[in-house]
């Protein structure tokens, strides 16, 4: 995709954003968008093909992060910890409620047996933080016999956190309470006591 095409795609996916904050996701239609962009449908359908690819993109661009420090072979596991959980934290903090309900909405509309926004992104957290565990296991800086499991109680905990921020109120005490919980299970006691 060339320049030009990306910065069109970009500013599609900003203008709809506005579209989904203020509908939700069920009730918007394609010619919501194209009206919301000032484009032509044959332009709209260059970049995108239906509601839900357009707010996929919306999402992975409200959510986007970039967790290349995890690649960094000199950082211990523990760190690699830490600063993806701070970024997991922030995001539910920083959770966009404008967008809470069109979210509710596109999970309530996908099929549970297909592959979307949201599952990718749960088992694509569920490995980063598999790897890391194991990492840390063979390090010696974790104890753990189910790094997999581990990681899975920890994106469903932080993804449930998430998804109920959008109509209550979560505390930074609350998933901190909620990650600390998790990390006792694979923490040596020694680490607490030093």
């Amino acid at each position: 995709m060339g320049t030009k095409s990306a910065i069109k795609k970009n500013y599609i996916i900003e203008k709809a954003k506005n579209v989904f904050e203020k509908k939700g996701f069920k009730t918007v239609t394609m010619k919501d968008i194209v009206e919301e962009c000032e484009i032509s449908r044959g332009g709209l359908y260059l970049y995108f093909s239906n509601t839900s690819e357009i707010f996929e993109s919306v999402m992975s661009n409200v959510y986007q992060k970039d967790f290349s420090f995890i690649t960094d072979e000199d950082m211990l596991p523990s760190k690699k910890m830490a600063l993806y959980l701070r970024e997991y934290k922030k995001d539910i903090l920083q959770k966009n409620d404008a967008l809470g309900t069109a979210v509710f909405e596109y999970c309530s509309s996908i099929k549970k047996s297909e592959e979307n926004y949201i599952t990718e992104n749960v088992k694509s957290a569920i490995d980063i933080l598999k790897n890391i565990i194991e990492e840390g296991v063979s390090c010696g800086e974790f104890v753990c016999d189910d790094a997999e499991c581990v990681a899975k109680d920890f994106v469903f905990v932080l993804e449930g956190l998430r998804y109920y921020s959008f109509c209550s109120e979560v505390s930074d005490h609350d998933i901190d309470k909620a990650i600390m919980h998790i990390l006792q299970g694979i923490i040596p006691m020694q680490q607490y006591v030093n």
